[in-house]
């Protein structure tokens, strides 16, 4: 996944006087999607289909399909943006749901989905920096130490934070001008995997049996369809990031042909890549991308492929993490501006009186000051429990629940389109194969929901309470059991879900409806 904002891939697209061409499109897509998702989601996607090569091809396979009928799906959704309106998913959920669904799904993006993601992800950068400083000098305190994680966390929280808030452009920058070093561990890990196979002639991961990264003994290569179903909303965390594309369809020569081919060629070329990752991974036997240096016979070699793809991942995730806080801060002004946060004239007067009258740019701070304040909830409710128990998989668990209410929030929007071919209610150009997408992709989400929410999260736990997940990133610390992780699932599956309705001026303390001003990045 690439977080990324609208505003900022503007900067990125060529000027050109005729419009956007579809090559130039299936790059947009490509660089929105490919992100930092793959490398700190693929071992739990390996754990859940019990290192199955062949059920770990198929998670993907699946995702990446379901993911292009949702896109293709969007473009009717899209053409019902009215005059005026800059598109993005709370004007369609708006436009097909009502004023209130579009204001709850705003602020479900701008308050809790941003935010939450970009305070998991200073988390992501601080393992991937840990593993850094492990490789390159040694010493493995800062990658076994929780309390040192959470404090190199906390450092890039506070960082971010006040970047984002008194120098926004600097953070832009970062994102449009480093952007491009995330495909380079892409590719070394696929030509890494593709060699290794070459020499060795092992099929890895496709064996009858194999051995699970370092461990030497051998477990029965068997296809597991419950985790291979399990698997798909870590993967579509990889995945997100379509609506960048979509929401630029005006800028196309004729959106009506280029937008279909857009995304057809751009997922192609997407699932391309991350196939070729996830099956690099599964010649190699090695869900664990630092492992994959297992390719070179001399130490050194080893240790300068892990020393360069530690630093490669550091640096990659921390400019993910800087977008993503310019992103939240962004998305939180233009809440704060209509008035659709609690305390929003507070905020507005605290901006404007003395504590910040020496401020020079006054552009997000509304943003600024409701950022500060989700950020130190969000460390009361997932870092504190997370060190108590020393784990980040609850950490993990969060990100992927938040990414499910995402896809709920567009299956939503499509179910109000397909009821409107039938009231025609909302103006929209009609294509021909709305029907066939949302159908697959109401269809696809619903059961991947229901399977993860009810399966996953209450049957399973229920007759195997003890298990192992397949949950986390790259801390060796305790392992919560099935029970543990479905109790923390359900909790924050609530409060995301809750915690809209509760912040929202309009849902909670006023009445009527509010006027639902266009956010352009949501």
């Amino acid at each position: 996944m690439n977080f990324d904002m609208e505003n900022q891939q503007t900067q990125a697209l060529p000027k050109q006087e005729k419009g956007l061409s579809t090559f130039n499109g299936i790059i947009l897509l490509v660089s929105a999607v490919v992100g930092i998702g793959i490398f700190f989601k693929n071992g739990s996607v390996f754990k859940s289909n019990s290192f199955n090569g062949w059920g770990t091809l198929g998670t993907w396979l699946i995702s990446i399909f379901i993911v292009m009928c949702l896109a293709l799906a969007f473009i009717e959704v899209i053409s019902s943006n009215k005059k005026g309106q800059k598109g993005g998913i709370s004007s369609w959920a708006a436009n097909f749901l009502g004023e209130k669904a579009g204001i709850y799904i705003s602020v479900l993006f701008g308050f809790v989905f941003n935010t939450l993601l970009a305070f998991c992800l200073n988390f992501f950068f601080a393992e991937a920096f840990a593993y850094f400083i492990s490789k390159t000098f040694k010493n493995d305190v800062l990658i076994n130490n929780f309390g040192l994680l959470f404090l190199v966390a906390m450092i890039l929280t506070v960082y971010l934070t006040l970047i984002s808030g008194f120098l926004p452009k600097v953070n832009t920058n970062v994102g449009r001008y480093v952007g491009i070093i995330k495909f380079v561990p892409v590719a070394l890990v696929i030509l890494a995997g593709i060699i290794y196979a070459i020499v060795t002639k092992d099929s890895g991961y496709y064996s009858d049996v194999i051995i699970v990264n370092e461990d030497t003994t051998t477990y029965p290569n068997t296809f597991n369809f419950p985790g291979m179903l399990l698997a798909i909303p870590p993967v579509l965390f990889a995945l997100d990031g379509f609506t960048v594309v979509t929401n630029f369809s005006s800028k196309f020569k004729d959106p009506k042909k280029q937008l279909p081919k857009t995304l057809v060629w751009g997922y192609l070329l997407i699932a391309a890549i991350y196939i070729l990752v996830t099956v690099a991974q599964t010649l190699v036997e090695q869900s664990d991308f630092f492992g994959m240096g297992v390719l070179f016979t001399q130490p050194w070699l080893k240790e300068a492929y892990g020393i360069t793809f530690s630093l490669l991942l550091t640096v990659v995730t921390f400019v993910s993490c800087s977008v993503m806080a310019n992103a939240s801060v962004y998305s939180l002004q233009h809440l704060a501006e209509n008035k659709q946060l609690v305390f929003s004239d507070n905020v507005a007067s605290l901006v404007n009186g003395k504590c910040f009258s020496r401020v020079k740019n006054r552009e997000v701070l509304c943003g600024f000051v409701y950022f500060v304040v989700i950020e130190v909830f969000l460390g009361l409710a997932i870092y504190i429990p997370s060190f108590l128990l020393n784990t980040d998989q609850i950490i993990d668990q969060v990100t992927n629940t938040s990414v499910i209410f995402s896809f709920i929030c567009f299956v939503a929007i499509l179910v109000g389109s397909l009821v409107n071919r039938t009231t025609n209610k909302v103006a929209v150009e009609k294509t021909k194969y709305h029907w066939a997408t949302s159908v697959i992709s109401i269809v696809a989400f619903t059961v991947v929901t229901l399977f993860s929410f009810f399966y996953g999260n209450l049957i399973d736990p229920i007759l195997n309470p003890t298990g192992d997940t397949s949950l986390g990133l790259f801390y060796g610390g305790r392992r919560l059991n099935n029970m543990e992780a479905a109790i923390i699932f359900w909790i924050y599956t609530i409060v995301l879900g809750a915690l809209p309705i509760l912040i929202s001026n309009y849902l909670v303390f006023k009445t009527g409806s509010a006027p639902l001003k266009q956010n352009e990045n949501l």
